[in-house]
This record gives structure tokens, C-alpha cells and sequence, in this order.
């Protein structure tokens, strides 16, 4: 399919003069501080997808005029009326060597969107959704019920289509596309007619198959959102839509009694309504799920239903984008992760991703969830607001690490060698590494709660570090030293001289320090909650099989140089599920693998007055998906 390879901007909204984003076709990730114009190119995007909607080139044309002619002019307020304004972007196949390049436009001059196919085709199966596009789907005032009919008109019916045409009582042929088909309703008979006449019979059928149509989309919709609601959110509730039909002229009231009629076609409404769980057989309605569920849980129902209609829109041979800026504002970390999850699993296959945020955390939560390759794969942008020639302006530039920023300023690449922002960067190296450590181990506190990483600074992380390294067993002399560049070459206040000689020593060791501590690995190598089985063979041949269920990961460390390893002081919390066959479900206190087996071992003595056949390497009795703990451990180092 056709990818972005490049967005240029012309004198749009928040860009002065020409920007050129190089996204080449890959997943765009661009962190933007607020005012910096990041979401100038959600709306870049946005405009150059829906030109192809526009009745004409002029409407487009229009936007892009001085603000002096059209009040709606999205053209930067520094450039000249002279000057232009616009968005072009190239298109690039993924087989680039059979299929030529698009190359389209839209400005005050050049219309070209409305007459490639493609591009239609984009639109009509691409998504963009925006915080206020979520916000707005649930707004309203605690004493309404959600109605979201003006929504659907507004956002998404000139994305839903029906599974038929329709010709108009005039002898029009309608598409498919549910808009087009309200448009039409909504105008009514036009002039109006008696009410024998058989073109208001036949407009009186068409308003009937419209909320047919209407109410049979949504039905079809109820269902994929609850599921993504339920599976994806982990949500225990669901929702519906009550939906009440549009009605071509209806009684006018006059003190309660019918009085003539409207002539006018009474839009329908799409109320939201919540079901709880049964409590005591009983399912809770909620009218106003507004008043009872928070912002979070209303984003998590927005954003499902905008998947569902999404997937109905899917054109298996169209290309792909989904721009999303600032979505998960709303969200809880909670749900952030698990829609991250859903995109980078599900969506970013098959869409090209462009993810907006002025959200830093947010920012490095996506960084996190995906791999040092994938990150390759990613074309990650920063945005700041500056000042030139007394403008202000945004300023974009490829993402760095701190580490690579630390780099820079220690060797001057692309800036002044200055050893005191190469400092700072490697302090927040340093931070960054530790916490991902800390993360992986799950560290906690000594009274059992999970040790929280935000706001930790390096002093501290320095401390939690060699308590950790010593239950692992990992050396930490090296700690040690960095506790005294700490106090030198990483403390912000020391450096009087940014480039003294002194300090480059310090630093350069801190390099060496940090590539070693990076090369101190903890994986996963069973995850928490999984199933693990215990076989234990007795010396009269009884065989004794356990199913186990972990509750903490079954990790594996490795030091620099070394195979990787399981720590003998890990402890963990199991559920002894089965005993040949058997249910049990008995928790067990916090044991080592080693100690686990070992009490296995002792409750056959004491019960079964039995004598177990002990293994020399206890991993070879554990296994987990048909593999000893023993050889899945000696898969992993032969791939060293």
C-alpha cells in the first residue's frame, strides 16, 4: 500500500514559510511542547484527507486565502497575502518499484486531491481522532442523557455507508453513504405536497428505511466496541444505543393537543446508555453514564466505538493512516498501555501510526513499549516553540536519547562541546537505565509495594541499584564509583568550567560506566500469571504431577560477558492449581524456586510416605510449555 514518505507545509497554521517532515512511509511518533505547533500537522493531515469530501476545488481553495477574505483561513498570520500557502505530501509504495510515486496538493492555487483515486480511498479508510473528538462524543450536561446523533452527522456519517442506493422522489440517484441520505431526508419535500400524493407515500418510506438502515448500522457497531471495550479495555461493562427515528411532519402541539402539522423532517437521536454487571441478577441500566463513570472509562467507550465504525470502514486495497494527537489524555495509565497494546498489535500492521502528544510521560510510554529495533522503524520527531526574526515558530528535530544527546555535547557534533550539558544528559541516562532495571525486577519497597520510578533522581536510584545488584548478584563496585562522579561530573552545579579537563576525564569514565551497566540484562523468562507444571517421580514409581501457577515472573539476569542465570534469592508467590489431575488452588507464602521444590519434596515424605527420586538440577522438573525451565534457559544463552 501507498505510505507517507514526506508532508511539506507552506505558510499552515503555526508553520511560517516551508516545512518539510520526513516521514519515510515508516509509524511517526513526535512529542511537541504545548504552542509548538504539533497539532498544525493533525490538522494538515485532517484537511488534505477531507478535501476529498469538498463539493469543489474552491471550497478547499478558500481555507488556504489572507484571513482579510475568509474569516476561516488556517494561512500563517506572518506570511504575505502574496505569499503561499498549502499541504503537499508525496505518497511512496511499499513495492515502489512497480507503482510511481503520488505527489498531491492542496493550497490557494492547486486543488489536486478530489481526482486521485487513491487518496479517496484513503480518506474513506483512514481514522484521525483528536482529545476534543473524544470529548465531545460524551459531553453533556448531568441532568441530559449522552445524545450523539449531531455527532455522528458532524463526524462519522460521511464515513458509514448503507448496503444500498437510493433514488429520490425527484428521480436523483443517492450513493450508498448514510449523509448524503440524511442531506436529503433532513430537507423534506421541497415544495410540500398533500399528504395522498403518492411522492409523499414514497418520501414517507424513504425517512422509514433511513432509521432502518440507521438503527441496523449501529446494532453492528454495539457489538465490535463492547468487545473491544470488554477484551481490549478490560472493562466489565457495556453499553448501547437507544435510538429514536427521525419523523417527516409530525403533529405541532398547542396546550398539549395536536394543532396542524410541521412540514419538517424531526432528526433522530442516538442516546448512549451504560449496562452494569448483574448485582444480585440484576443488570443496572444507567440513562446518564456521564454521571456515573469517570472521564477515563467515557474515553475508553468513545474510543471503542470509533475502532468499531473504523473496522467497518476497512477497503482491504486502500491505503492506510491514523493520526492521533493527544488521544490518551484522558485515559488513566491503565488504559493507555492497554490502547497502546491494541495499536502497536492490531492497527500498526495494517495502518501507517502518526501519534501526536504534548505529554512527555506519555511520550516515553510508547518509547518503552516498543523494542530498540522497532524504534528503527519509527520516525521520531521533537517539537519546540522558537523565536526568529521576532516570530515565533516551531522547530522540529529527530528524537535523541539522553545518552546520544550526551554524546553529542562531549564530542560537538552538531553543537559546542560543552561538558556540562553532556553531564546532565548522562545523569539522565543514568535514570533512565536504572528505572527500566528497576521496572524489569518489579523492586519493592521492604513492605511489599512496588517501588514507584517517577521523580527518582540518580542519588536515589544509586541506592535502590546496589540493593537490587546485591540480591541478584551482580557486582557493585562500579555503583560505588558512580557515586562519586555523582557528586562531580554529574552534579549540574560543579561544572564552573564546562569544558575543564578534569571533568572529561570523570565523563568519559562515565561512558564506559554506563555501557557496562547497560550490559547487566533482566528478562522475562517465564511471565507472571502463567501456568508451570512440577513432575516428581518416587522410588516405588508413583508419580506426582503439580500444576503451578506463578504470580511474580520467573526472571533471568546476565552480567556482561556471562550466560544468563536465575538468581537463587528470587522469591515469589505460587498457586498450587492441580495434584494429578486434582484441583487445589492452595497460595503458597513467597518461596524460591529452589525452596518450592524442596517442599514439594517434603510434603510427599510427610503425606504420601513416599521417597521422592530428587533431581540434581531442580530446573529440569519444572516446565513450562512442554520444555524444562533447564532448556528453555540453555535455548536463550545458545542464542547469545
Amino acid at each position: 500500500m501507498y505510505r507517507i514518505k514526506n508532508i511539506k507545509l507552506t505558510n499552515f497554521k503555526f508553520f511560517f514559510g516551508e516545512e518539510n517532515l520526513e516521514l519515510n512511509k515508516k509509524h511517526t511518533l513526535i512529542y511537541g511542547e504545548n504552542g509548538s505547533g504539533k497539532s498544525s500537522i493533525y490538522w494538515a493531515l485532517h484537511c488534505f484527507l477531507h478535501s476529498t469530501l469538498k463539493p469543489n476545488a474552491d471550497s478547499v481553495k478558500k481555507y488556504f486565502l489572507p484571513i482579510a477574505r475568509n474569516e476561516e483561513s488556517i494561512k500563517n498570520r506572518y506570511a504575505q497575502d502574496t505569499e503561499k500557502s498549502g499541504v503537499a505530501i508525496t505518497l511512496e509504495h511499499d513495492d515502489f518499484s512497480r507503482y510511481a510515486n503520488i505527489n498531491a496538493e492542496i493550497s490557494d492555487s492547486v486543488v489536486n486531491t478530489q481526482t486521485s483515486p487513491e487518496i479517496k480511498l484513503m480518506t474513506l479508510s483512514s481514522e484521525l481522532i483528536n482529545y476534543k473528538v473524544i470529548y465531545n462524543m460524551y459531553l453533556a450536561t448531568n441532568k441530559s442523557t449522552i445524545k450523539l446523533f449531531s455527532y455522528f452527522e458532524k463526524n462519522l456519517m460521511e464515513f458509514i455507508d448503507f448496503d444500498q442506493d437510493l433514488t429520490t422522489i425527484s428521480g436523483n440517484r443517492l450513493s450508498r453513504n448514510s449523509l448524503e441520505w440524511w442531506r436529503y431526508i433532513k430537507e423534506g419535500i421541497q415544495p410540500y405536497t398533500t399528504m395522498t400524493d403518492p411522492r409523499y407515500l414514497q418520501f414517507q418510506e424513504h425517512v422509514k428505511i433511513f432509521n432502518q438502515k440507521l438503527n441496523d448500522y449501529l446494532q453492528l457497531i454495539t457489538s465490535e466496541a463492547n468487545q473491544i471495550l470488554n477484551e481490549d479495555f478490560g472493562e466489565n461493562f457495556k453499553f448501547k444505543f437507544q435510538y429514536t427515528p427521525a419523523i417527516y411532519n409530525d403533529f405541532k402541539y398547542k396546550e398539549g393537543l395536536p394543532h396542524g402539522r410541521t412540514r419538517e423532517t424531526t432528526a433522530p437521536e442516538i442516546e448512549l446508555l451504560v449496562i452494569l454487571p448483574q448485582l444480585h441478577g440484576v443488570a443496572s441500566e444507567i440513562k446518564r453514564p456521564q454521571s456515573y463513570l469517570n472521564e477515563a472509562r467515557l474515553s475508553a467507550i468513545a474510543i471503542s466505538i470509533r475502532l468499531a465504525i473504523l473496522k467497518e470502514r476497512y477497503i482491504d486495497q486502500a491505503s492506510r493512516i491514523m493520526v492521533l494527537d493527544d488521544l490518551l489524555l484522558s485515559l488513566d495509565l491503565g488504559n493507555r498501555s492497554s490502547l497502546l497494546k491494541i495499536l502497536l498489535k492490531k492497527y500498526a500492521p495494517l495502518y501507517q501510526l502518526i501519534i501526536l502528544t504534548h505529554d512527555r510521560v506519555f511520550f516515553d510510554c510508547v518509547l518503552n513499549h516498543l523494542s530498540e529495533e522497532e524504534q528503527k522503524r519509527w520516525c521520531i520527531l521533537e517539537m519546540y516553540e522558537t523565536e526568529v526574526d521576532n516570530k515565533r515558530v516551531p522547530i522540529v528535530i529527530q528524537y535523541q536519547t539522553a545518552l546520544s544527546k550526551a554524546y553529542s555535547y562531549f564530542k560537538g557534533i552538531n553543537c559546542s562541546i560543552d561538558y556540562n550539558a553532556c553531564g546532565n544528559n548522562q545523569r539522565q541516562a543514568l535514570e533512565e537505565l536504572f528505572k527500566k532495571q528497576f521496572e524489569a525486577y518489579s523492586l519493592r519497597h521492604d513492605n511489599g509495594e512496588l517501588l514507584q520510578t517517577n521523580g527518582l533522581m540518580i542519588g536515589s536510584c544509586i541506592s535502590y541499584a546496589k540493593n537490587m545488584y546485591s540480591k541478584i548478584g551482580f557486582d557493585t563496585d562500579l555503583l560505588d564509583e558512580l557515586e562519586i562522579h555523582r557528586k562531580q561530573s554529574l552534579n549540574p552545579t560543579s561544572h564552573h568550567n564546562p569544558q575543564s579537563n578534569f571533568y572529561k576525564s570523570e565523563i568519559l569514565r562515565t561512558f564506559e560506566i554506563i555501557n557496562i551497566l547497560d550490559s547487566h540484562k533482566i528478562e522475562k523468562l517465564v511471565p507472571h500469571d502463567s501456568v508451570i507444571s512440577l513432575l516428581v517421580e518416587c522410588e516405588d514409581g508413583t508419580k506426582c504431577t503439580y500444576k503451578i501457577q506463578i504470580l511474580d515472573d520467573i526472571l533471568v539476569y546476565k552480567k556482561p560477558d556471562s550466560d544468563y542465570f536465575l538468581s537463587q534469592s528470587d522469591k515469589r508467590k505460587y498457586v498450587i492449581k492441580e495434584y494429578n489431575g486434582e484441583s487445589i488452588n492452595n497460595e503458597t507464602s513467597g518461596l524460591t524456586l529452589i525452596e518450592l521444590y524442596q517442599d514439594t519434596l517434603n510434603g510427599i515424605i510427610s503425606k504420601l510416605h513416599k521417597k521422592p527420586i530428587k533431581k540434581e538440577d531442580i530446573l529440569s522438573a519444572f516446565l513450562y510449555e512442554g520444555k524444562t525451565i533447564y532448556t528453555i534457559l540453555e535455548e536463550w544463552n545458545n542464542q547469545l
